[in-house]
This record gives structure tokens, C-alpha cells and sequence, in this order.
């Protein structure tokens, strides 16, 4: 779960923080001894988690209590095989890439290269294109994201080595 700090909107909320450091300060000055001051505070907005489909828990680059960008990945699972299949697929990508520019080339050259055998290099790399792009999404789709800037409370006891599921909240 994470909590977002406080927001621009909160303007009592503020004018509070400042009348309390006033009277903290002020007191300081009166009494040299320690002032504490005790409260509650609420989350302006809060959001439980969960991972987008099942896996190990990899790792979690964030401890507990630590203030998170949006977009920071809070949680990933295990991605060695979704891994592995971007990278066949980018190879795959650069070899379609690169006979598309060989052939081009070869074409201008000596005209020796068919509208067919350039219309098939192109939807070949076109189709290349287009599984390189959905092996980078598999391979994003096992993190956990922060959907907006705030700090992680809790990790619900989850730790690296445990099971995830489905719509189980981290």
C-alpha cells in the first residue's frame, strides 16, 4: 500500500501544520524543555496493490516507509523467461531489420530484388516489430508500479522468495 503525501488541495490541513511549528517554536522559546506533540494523520489518497498475474517475488527495491516516484517499481516477480523471449525477439528485430536494409540497398543497386521479396521483408519486420514490443510488455507486466508519488506503508508481510497471485493484495 502506498500513501500520498500532502497535496495542494489541503489547505486547513496545512494552516494547522504552520499553527502547530508556531506554538512548537514559540514554546521553545518560552521553556527550554523538549515539546511533543501528539496526533493522527490521515492519507490523502492510498491504494493497495496487487500484481497484474501470478509469480515469485524477485525483489523488492524499496524498504517499508520510503518515499516513491509514480512510475517506480515497488515490487517485481521472477521475469527470467519473459527475459530471455525480448531478447530472442530483439535479435530477431535487428536480423529483419537488417535484411529489409539489404535488400533495399541490393533494389536501388541493380533492380535484381521483387516488389514480392521486398513486400515479405517488410511484413517480416513489420511482424518482428510487433513481438519485440509484446515481449517488453510480458517483461513489464511482473512489476508492481507506483500509480502516484507517496511512501509504501505496508508489504502486507510479503517478502523475495514468496508466491504472488493474481489480484492478491501486496
Amino acid at each position: 500500500m502506498i500513501m500520498k503525501q500532502i497535496g495542494t488541495g489541503s489547505r486547513a490541513c496545512l494552516a494547522t501544520l504552520y499553527a502547530s511549528v508556531f506554538l512548537m517554536v514559540w514554546h521553545l522559546h518560552a521553556q527550554p524543555e523538549s515539546v511533543w506533540v501528539s496526533g493522527l494523520t490521515e492519507t490523502i489518497r492510498d491504494a493497495t496493490l496487487s500484481a497484474p498475474v501470478d509469480g515469485v517475488i524477485q525483489a523488492l527495491p524499496f524498504p517499508e516507509g520510503t518515499f516513491v516516484e509514480k512510475g517506480a517499481v515497488l515490487l517485481e516477480l521472477n521475469n527470467d523467461l519473459e527475459t530471455w523471449e525480448q531478447q530472442r525477439r530483439e535479435v530477431e528485430f535487428n536480423m529483419t531489420k537488417l535484411e529489409l536494409t539489404r535488400l533495399k540497398q541490393l533494389q536501388t543497386r541493380t533492380s535484381s530484388v521483387s516488389q514480392e521479396e521486398m513486400d515479405t521483408a517488410e511484413a517480416n519486420h513489420t511482424i518482428a516489430n510487433v513481438q519485440l514490443e509484446l515481449a517488453k510488455a510480458r517483461v513489464k507486466e511482473r512489476q508492481v508500479v507506483a500509480p502516484f508519488s507517496g511512501t509504501i506503508a505496508d508489504f502486507l508481510g510479503y517478502d523475495v522468495g514468496e508466491g504472488a497471485r493474481l489480484t492478491t493484495p501486496l
